[in-house]
């Protein structure tokens, strides 16, 4: 089990929460900006959700137990042959595919990146 992720409860709780208070603080915009690598994510992900590329159960990125870091994951549909470049469309697998890590760095750079983000959109916003 993943070690520094959070698991579906708490992502589904915090998506709730973040709903109910741009609803609430009447800045449903501003969340959006917020949430931009989320809704890349999504986007990133839309060939394989709508069934336009094989689409497994899970995910992740894979393990490499020879150097202990995570690389991206890449379909492994046994009906039909596929290529090597039909990686899981995902923005962790994007980040692994740039440089592979161990998943304590994975946690940082995605959250350095969703930082980075909310500084950009805030500054958008306020600035």
């Amino acid at each position: 089990p993943a070690q520094v992720f959070v698991g579906d409860t708490f992502t589904n709780y915090a998506g709730m929460a973040l709903a109910v208070v741009a609803i609430l603080g009447h800045f449903p915009v501003m969340l959006l900006l917020l949430m931009a690598p989320q809704l890349v994510n999504f986007l990133v992900s839309i060939p394989q959700l709508f069934k336009l590329r094989p689409c497994p159960r899970h995910r992740l990125p894979t393990y490499d137990e020879r150097t202990g870091l995570l690389r991206c994951s890449y379909v492994n549909d046994r009906a039909t042959i596929v290529q090597e470049d039909s990686m899981n469309l995902t923005l962790i697998n994007l980040v692994l595919r740039v440089k592979p890590m161990t998943e304590p760095a994975l946690a940082a750079t995605l959250l350095v990146l969703q930082a980075l983000v909310c500084a950009l959109a805030l500054f958008l916003r306020f600035g």
